[in-house]
């Protein structure tokens, strides 16, 4: 069996929201080096959320956590219910 270089090699940012099609990504996934907040280079990979990072970073450190996420996701689903509702 042999292995083509875009089989091993890692993903773009861009390949990695395209992978996640229409779905968000979650928390883990975003949190690339794994100290349980996002970070703004992190954050980059999700353009809503990178557009949205100062009002999500509630407690404004600069990085956003579980917790705000957690809300910025609930925002976010409801803003997509509505818009399903009116079509």
């Amino acid at each position: 069996m042999s292995y083509s270089a875009e089989s091993v090699a890692p993903r773009s940012d861009f390949q990695h929201e395209q992978s996640w099609g229409n779905r968000q990504p979650t928390f883990s996934e975003l949190d690339k080096n794994g100290d349980n907040l996002i970070n703004r280079e992190e954050a980059k990979k999700w353009d809503s959320l990178n557009k949205s990072f100062d009002s999500v970073d509630q407690d404004q450190n600069d990085a956003i956590d579980q917790s705000e996420f957690g809300d910025f996701e609930t925002k976010k689903i409801k803003e997509s219910i509505k818009g399903f509702i009116k079509n």
